[in-house]
């Protein structure tokens, strides 16, 4: 599945467009995406790392 980051007005915050109506917010540092979001009364967070040249959830 492909997904898109939308770039905010902070460098370290950004949109992650899931293409099925569902725009989550990403923090990002040195090379790493987070983000923290409620599903069913259920927190989850998640970080997914950039390595050479694909993301590794």
């Amino acid at each position: 599945m492909a997904y898109t980051l939308i770039r905010t007005e902070n460098h370290h915050i950004y949109e992650l467009d899931e293409k099925n109506g569902i725009v989550l917010p990403v923090a990002y540092s040195k090379n790493t995406l987070f983000n923290t979001y409620k599903v069913a009364g259920s927190l989850f967070n998640k970080a997914k790392f950039f390595i050479k040249t694909k993301w590794i959830l």
